[in-house]
Formats: structure tokens, sequence, C-alpha cells
């Protein structure tokens, strides 16, 4: 397997050896190797393979960059499976600019219909509320992202892109500065998984387990709105309807206020996603500065829709 030239610029990739000295001590293994390596994800931040081994379970071997490695330190600190929500955490540890995790390999499999979204939703409010109320008296790492609930992060990214695409950027944001954001300060606040994307949730029967994360503060209806735009992109019968009567069920709220809330949640969501784009465009990835400056326009796209439609409920509370 090769191993990455640059690992400031790509997650280091480790070799059969490094595997051996690492990994396998986690398990109790000695002496042995891999007997098959499969890669689940490579990205410029993060790279995930699953590594199965002969007297053992297989484990899945995440090796992220910073900033997203600041998941690791707060997994360390969590009961292994966080309360069932979780793959088991078996350990981690540092090589080059690096940090990997080990893992048990997730139960179940990504969602194929979007009847399961509900329960998915269901199972995400209940992860968020144990890394809320594990996590409330610590100090957060350095590294995990905050909810940008007024927009102020789309201000960078409008005078950076300038032009036409800088002037609708600056127009959504003035437009949103007249939303009732604070309305999601009504919501829970704190830890949360921060990309619950369908491919994240594994479901098996009426459970759900979640990979990666956490990697976010903010409300926690921000976090079901990541987990909605997902399965809009990704499940072809999908409809929000089902799920807004689960949450106005959940948080005891009128049903078009609960869908209204949804709304300012989805729009709070797209603008940190924004926010994290101009990031990766200007700090962390800027040799793909492109392709995230057109992931940007899409985002756009997407606020300037919800802004079109959206009208807002008097008094809502």
């Amino acid at each position: 397997m090769s191993v990455a030239p640059n690992s400031r610029k790509m997650p280091y990739e480790l070799s059969i050896e490094e595997i051996q000295l690492y990994v396998m001590p986690l398990l109790g293994l000695k002496n042995a190797k891999p007997r098959s390596r499969k890669w689940l994800k490579r990205w410029s931040l993060a790279n995930t393979e699953l590594v199965e081994f002969d007297g053992a379970e297989p484990v899945v071997v995440k090796g992220l960059r910073k900033p997203l490695d600041a998941q690791i330190y707060i997994r360390r600190e969590l009961p292994p499976e966080v309360g069932g929500s979780m793959p088991k955490f078996l350990g981690d540890f540092a090589v080059r600019d690096t940090v990997f995790m080990v893992t048990a390999v997730a139960p179940g499999k990504p969602p194929e219909s979007a009847e399961q979204i509900p329960t998915i939703v269901e199972g995400l409010l209940k992860l968020d509320k144990f890394f809320r109320e594990d996590w409330k008296n610590r100090e957060t790492p350095e590294g995990i992202w905050e909810t940008d609930l007024f927009s102020g992060g789309i201000k960078a990214a409008a005078q950076r892109i300038g032009g036409e695409t800088g002037e609708r950027l600056a127009n959504i944001m003035e437009k949103l500065s007249e939303w009732p954001i604070n309305r999601l300060e009504t919501y829970s606040y704190g830890l949360m998984h921060g990309d619950p994307g369908v491919d994240n949730a594994f479901v098996y029967g009426d459970d759900v387990v979640f990979i990666d994360g956490p990697g976010e503060v903010g409300p926690e209806l921000v976090d079901v709105a990541y987990l909605l735009q997902s399965a809009a992109a990704c499940l072809d019968d999908f409809e929000t309807e089902p799920t807004i009567e689960v949450l106005s069920e959940h948080y005891n709220k009128p049903l078009d206020i609960m869908r209204e809330d949804l709304i300012i949640a989805d729009a709070v969501a797209h603008s940190t996603v924004i926010q994290w784009f101009d990031r990766c465009a200007t700090e962390l990835l800027s040799d793909y500065a492109e392709l995230y400056d057109h992931l940007i326009e899409e985002r756009l796209y997407a606020l300037e829709r919800l802004v079109e439609n959206y009208i807002a409920t008097p008094d809502a509370n």
C-alpha cells in the first residue's frame, strides 16, 4: 500500500508494518499481518479503511487531519459506544500529521428508503442529547466547528469571491438578518454530530448507529437539517412531512411552527456550510478553491430558494 507523500496535504496512509505496530495491539493480536484492507473513504482531510485480520473482528481505521482530528479527542473521553449510538471506540494514535482512530465496524447499513429517515432523526436526537449531557462541563477541543447562527460567515465569502456571486451572497446575508433566527435558541444547544448524512447513519432493526463526529457545537435542530439535506439529495422518495410530524411530537410544537423552525434551521445549516467551504477554499484546501467556490454557489442557490418561499409566522414561540 502506498504512503501519502505529503501528509500535510493528505492524511498519512499506514504501511503494513504500522498497522502491526499501532492497530494490532489494540486488538490483542501479535505477529500477524492484516488479511485484507479496503478503502471506504479517501479525502484531503480524512481517510477510512476497513481492515480484516485472522483471529479478530474487522475494524475501521480512520485517519484525520486538523481540524477534523478534534473529534477523536472527544471520542477518547466518551464511553466507548456512546450510549449504543456509535461503533465501539478501541483506541487512537498519531503518525506524522494524522491522528488515527480505531473502531468496531458499524452494524446494519445506510438507509435504502426515505421511510427510515424519521427513525434516523430520532436516533440523531438521542445521540446529540448524549453528547450534550456527557460533555456539558468540559472544554471543547480546538477544531470543533460552531454553527453560524446569524450568517456572519457568509460575509467573508462574499468579499473574497466578489462579482455577481459576491453580491448574491451579500444580499442573502441581509435578508437572513431579518429572519427570526433566534427561534433556534429554544432548541437544545451544545455538542452535536455535525455531519449526520445518510452515509454516516447505519440502521439495524429499530436502532441507529452513527459514524464520524462529533464535530460541531450548535442547536440540535440544525443537525436535523443537515441530515434532511443529505436525505433529499440521496433518496428519490424523500419527503419532509413525516419527519416534521415526528419533530412536532418530540418538541410538542404545532406542525406549522415546527415546519417553519425547520426551514430556519435549514437556512442556518446552508449558511454554516458556506462558511466551512470558504475556510476550505482559503485555508485548509486552497488547492481545491475552485471546487469549493462551486459548492458555495450550490448552497447559495438553495438559500435563495428558501428565502423566496419563506413566510414568517407572526409571534411564533
